[in-house]
């Protein structure tokens, strides 16, 4: 049996009365009613939604500046990661990563790392049980321009496409490719519309880190957090088939 509507159910549902209409409309004035709690309504979090964060450094390490890591050859390594519980489901809606150098004598004082800084050589991963819930490329190695004519070293291929074929290997440890994310505060896809990652039970997730060229700058950690909201699976269910297009 259906749950019985609220009033503030019916309030959503009706369509707001025209000037001039009849009070025996079946409608609603919109200047005569209140939100319960006033603006707090939009901001409040209902008790069945939790809060969710997971937070991960790891230390700097001296193989992340050998000499012979390579695009074919890169140091691969896993920040961090999660089970989800069983009988739960995770919303994730935001994910950062960062890292930090060294600022003075002493081991512990350090200071963040500037965003795109050696963005040429690593890149990071974020995978949902093995998969990477993304259609996106990014090119952390850049290309050669071609400035002259191209010159066909065989059927359908240039001097170009051996050069592109090279820079798409780097990161083939991690299986990760030209998905590898760059070191930026900003996330993929799209900055104006919805980001959300599912986690479902028993699903795990994991952050990486690729470097395919040595580093440059003594790092003292890197560092990854996801964030959201986690929520019995039956509610994401429900969740989902309601923004089903």
């Amino acid at each position: 049996m259906a749950a019985e509507p609220t009033l503030f159910d019916l309030v959503r549902q009706a369509p707001a009365r025209q000037p001039g209409t009849s009070p025996t409309t079946p409608a609603v004035d919109e200047g005569m009613f209140r939100v319960p709690m006033g603006a707090l309504h939009d901001v409040a979090q209902h008790p069945t939604f939790k809060s969710f964060e997971r937070f991960f450094r790891r230390q700097g390490d001296a193989k992340m500046f050998n000499k012979d890591i390579s695009r074919s050859k890169p140091f691969s390594f896993n920040i961090g990661g999660f089970n989800c519980p069983d009988s739960s489901a995770i919303m994730l809606t935001a994910y950062t990563l960062n890292a930090g150098r060294f600022s003075g004598i002493g081991a512990s004082e350090t200071r963040p790392l500037e965003h795109e800084r050696m963005g040429t050589s690593w890149g990071f991963d974020l995978t949902v049980n093995g998969a990477r819930e993304r259609d996106c490329t990014f090119e952390l190695d850049p290309l050669p321009i071609t400035v002259t004519p191209q010159q066909y070293t065989g059927v359908g291929r240039t001097p170009q496409f051996y050069e592109v074929t090279a820079a798409q290997q780097f990161g083939n440890t991690s299986s990760a490719g030209l998905s590898l994310l760059p070191f930026s505060n900003t996330r993929f896809g799209s900055p104006d519309g919805p980001w959300t990652l599912w986690v479902l039970p028993k699903q795990s997730v994991a952050i990486g880190c690729s470097i395919f060229r040595p580093l440059s700058i003594p790092i003292a950690y890197v560092e990854a957090s996801v964030s959201g909201f986690i929520m019995p699976a039956t509610l994401m269910q429900k969740f989902i088939k309601q923004i089903n297009p």
